[in-house]
């Protein structure tokens, strides 16, 4: 995933899955996806 776009098509726990993949690894491309308006997927 390189874009905020298509970090919105998956879900928080998607994005938390794999292994070394912590809160900020969620948090900062949440930011990118609220200045363009987009939400995670469920």
């Amino acid at each position: 995933m390189t874009t905020p776009e298509q970090v919105a098509q998956h879900s928080r726990a998607e994005l938390l899955a794999p292994h070394g993949a912590g809160p900020k690894a969620v948090r900062v491309p949440a930011e990118a996806r609220e200045e363009r308006g987009l939400a995670l997927r469920g």
